[in-house]
């Protein structure tokens, strides 16, 4: 499904922005969406699918980034 991967997609680009965000800021740990993330919905249109798969895979992929990015220090 092309809205399942663009759902993976755009939480990776999402969480890397929050994972360099807080370890630039020296913030701790935190893979969860939050912020303007916490809906995890970004990039969602209805064409996608149902939308709770859509956060689902959404959450997935921004915690992958974060963790990626996060752990890289």
């Amino acid at each position: 499904n092309d809205g399942l991967h663009i759902a993976r997609s755009t939480g990776y680009e999402d969480g890397t922005r929050m994972g360099y965000h807080d370890l630039t800021h020296y913030k701790p740990f935190d893979p969860y969406p939050r912020a303007q993330f916490r809906n995890e919905d970004h990039g969602y249109h209805r064409e996608y699918g149902d939308k709770y798969a859509y956060r689902a895979e959404y959450e997935r992929g921004y915690q992958a980034g974060y963790q990626s990015t996060f752990r890289r220090r």
